[in-house]
């Protein structure tokens, strides 16, 4: 099956884990390639960093040792998109909330933050903290007569974990569980897009937590004959990925590079085709098959002499059946292993380079009659020709599903 796609994309950023390593580094490129003309505005502007940045809390010992960090927006009317967290002058985590936990164990280090403004520009950072400097860390909420820090974490972890009737909400309780029952399978699993490991139901929701991401949640939007949509929701953005029905399989139309994200660079669009050869999951799996899926195309970046070829390959092999407890409940599931191998090759006034190659290796677990209910994944991103030496960047994700609602 090859399918030619034309796409129109403005750029949105994207909070997808699989291929929000991918997306991240599009993001760059296209800030690279549009920044010159910004750069003397730029330095005109002010943009102030983060206030405040403070070690809140330390907490656990030895190599569960753990940081919690608090900072002040910036004092400015410019829009911040998210923050960045650095440990010893590393990028570690990008957020959007002014407050972050980082696992140090037995080590110090030192953090600071930096501000991302809707234009692209990072500020510096305001000040840094250091984990083994007790004039850093702020004062602690007070604690009970007769209470330990141990006691306040636990009842910290029962404020998370919520009494018996929310976990009964989460893991599905019996009225969930009715109502799954109730669902006609065989009139679900025959129609064109019928698959065990997708049920393919009309506002089906799906809500995730991805250590990279944070929580997000998929809906089924639409549902056609040859095809479906599912909408992507984080915090207050939304993303949409259209699927194709096929007698061999589902396919994710979005590819590695996505319908649309949204980025620090404003105003700027792609256009370009994308052809997509292979399914995303297969009408049935066993354990031992294997299949594969393609993405190739070149994108355009509107108003500049810029195109960006891309090339991604995707194999996979169903490895065993194995039991998966998340936070949704425990699932009997078959695990996919998959490499992705992702090229992109910068085209700019007569001049071709190598940028940069994406490869990953990921696990994920399928739930009959579910879906997805656990995803891993670990990549790697090196630069190639002028790249080379300047752009080493590892990625690693884990998400696992909250809660599900099949209506």
């Amino acid at each position: 099956m090859k399918k030619e796609k034309a796409i129109a994309i403005t750029v949105r950023y994207k909070e997808y884990p699989v291929k929000l390593a991918v997306i991240f580094l599009i993001a760059s490129l296209i800030f690279m390639v549009t920044s010159c003309g910004r750069a003397a505005e730029a330095g005109e502007a002010e943009y102030p960093p983060p206030q405040n940045l403070s070690v809140e809390e330390l907490t656990g010992s030895g190599a569960d040792r753990m940081v919690t960090l608090r900072w002040e927006v910036p004092d400015t009317e410019l829009k911040v998109i998210n923050y960045i967290v650095y440990r010893n002058g590393e990028k570690l985590k990008d957020t959007t909330d002014t407050g972050y936990q980082d696992i140090i164990g037995n080590s110090n280090y030192d953090f600071y933050v930096t501000a991302i403004y809707e234009d692209g520009i990072e500020s510096d950072p305001a000040n840094t903290v250091n984990t083994g400097d007790n004039e850093n860390i702020a004062d602690m909420p007070p604690v009970g007569p007769g209470d330990t820090e141990k006691d306040r974490e636990d009842d910290e972890d029962s404020d998370l974990n919520g009494d018996d009737d929310k976990d009964s909400d989460l893991n599905g309780n019996d009225e969930k569980d009715a109502d799954t029952e109730a669902f006609n399978w065989d009139e679900v699993l025959s129609g064109p897009c019928g698959n065990p490991y997708y049920p393919v139901i009309m506002e089906a929701s799906y809500t995730y937590d991805s250590s990279n991401t944070g929580t997000y949640t998929s809906t089924i939007t639409s549902v056609r004959d040859d095809g479906f949509t599912v909408t992507h929701t984080i915090g207050g953005s939304t993303q949409t990925h259209e699927w194709e029905c096929l007698p061999e399989g589902l396919v994710d139309l979005s590819s590695s590079v996505g319908d649309a994200f949204e980025t620090m660079v404003e105003g700027v669009t792609l256009t370009g085709d994308t052809s997509v050869t292979g399914v995303t999951i297969p009408a049935s799996i066993s354990v031992g098959d294997t299949w594969s899926q393609t993405y190739s195309g070149t994108l355009t970046v509107q108003g500049f002499d810029t195109d960006l070829d891309f090339s991604t390959t995707v194999n996979y092999t169903a490895m065993a059946k194995e039991t998966v407890t998340v936070a949704a409940g425990t699932f009997e599931a078959i695990r996919v292993d998959s490499s992705l191998k992702s090229d992109f090759t910068l085209k700019t006034h007569g001049t071709t380079m190598p940028l940069y190659t994406y490869d990953s290796t990921s696990s994920t677990w399928f739930a009959e009659n579910i879906g997805t209910v656990k995803s891993t994944t670990r990549g790697t991103i090196k630069g190639l020709g002028y790249m080379e030496g300047q752009l080493s960047q590892e990625f690693s994700d884990i998400t696992e599903l909250v809660e599900f609602n099949l209506p």
